[in-house]
């Protein structure tokens, strides 16, 4: 059968990729008894240091409910500290915690392990290319016009 679409389904693409490249992630993931969510936000904080919840959610790509219950858990466990922001009590900021720290320190060393595997697997070059293709198409201007539905 011919396709009579001109692209190919990119999300649908994208989103096979990403469970390709995390079937390297998680084993390790598994071994920590963190979750995919808790990573991107121990990762991200370890990144970037001190932020807000809303911060968080655009740097790890979650919404806000879902990140609200993954912080919850992660501050019960002991893996990052809230607290609130000083001449704004409605705002609050989010860092690792002690434990966090230590989860991100001892995980960092396996996980660039795997992201070798990957660039060994995939070509040094193609796989900084689709490093640089994936940033700068996030890093899109988000005012994009779009086709009114």
């Amino acid at each position: 059968m011919n396709n009579p679409l001109p692209f190919r389904d990119l999300p649908q693409l994208i989103g096979r990729t990403r469970e390709s490249l995390m079937q390297y992630f998680r084993p390790l993931l598994h071994q920590f008894g963190i979750s995919e969510q808790q990573w991107r936000i121990l990762r991200g904080l370890a990144e970037h240091g001190e932020l807000e919840p809303r911060e968080l959610c655009q740097q790890c790509g979650m919404v806000s409910a879902s990140m609200a219950g993954v912080l919850a858990r992660m501050e019960k466990s002991g893996l990052v500290l809230r607290h609130p922001v000083a001449g704004d009590k409605r705002r609050v900021m989010v860092r690792l915690a002690a434990h966090g720290s230590a989860v991100v320190e001892q995980m960092l060393p396996l996980v660039m392990r795997q992201y070798e595997h990957i660039e060994q697997a995939f070509g040094a070059e193609r796989f900084q290319t689709l490093i640089d293709m994936c940033e700068a198409f996030v890093e899109l201007d988000a005012d994009t016009p779009t086709a009114n539905v």
